[in-house]
């Protein structure tokens, strides 16, 4: 174990706040980015834990619990406020409350099978493909992806988690 401190410049403290549902590898992210940028950042967890899958999901032997510590704990002394056992059901309450943004990271506890419209001419005759068709019938490999929680007008985020496999 290296003990090397990482001190990144840290922008002044802006007044707008931002809340991050999630704390795990997304939103943990997005907190350290946004704090450097001087953002006063409140991170929700439903869970007891922060670090979400990676605490929760990894073994011990894979991921030392000391280490990912260390780096949760690196964040939370850029003075992001970390709330745990807090689990968030109303969005329009944490705008109502003063934030300018929320950002949901809440991550996959359940994994569904991604169903993908078809593109082009191929010759599927199904109206959907499981993600990604090919590879998956040559590896054999269940990919796994997060329930879409909200369409944005011209976006949309997937993932496709694979916590602690081995591949």
């Amino acid at each position: 174990e290296h003990d090397l401190d990482f001190n990144p410049p840290q922008k002044p403290d802006r007044t707008e706040r931002v809340a991050i549902i999630g704390a795990g590898p997304a939103g943990l992210a997005a907190a350290w980015q946004l704090r450097l940028e001087g953002f006063q950042v409140t991170v929700y967890e439903s869970l007891p834990v922060a670090g979400g899958m990676l605490s929760v999901a990894i073994p011990e032997y894979r991921l030392p619990r000391n280490m990912l510590n260390k780096d949760i704990d690196a964040i939370l002394k850029l003075g992001v406020d970390l709330r745990l056992n807090t689990p968030v059901t109303d969005l329009q309450a944490l705008l109502k409350e003063g934030y300018r943004a929320v950002i949901l990271a809440v991550g996959a506890h359940h994994g569904e099978l991604a169903q993908v419209p078809a593109w082009g001419d191929g010759p599927s005759s199904s109206r959907h493909h499981r993600l990604p068709h090919d590879r998956l019938a040559r590896t054999r490999r269940r990919f796994e992806v997060a329930p879409v929680v909200a369409r944005l007008t011209r976006s949309i985020v997937v993932a496709v988690p694979r916590s602690g496999s081995d591949w």
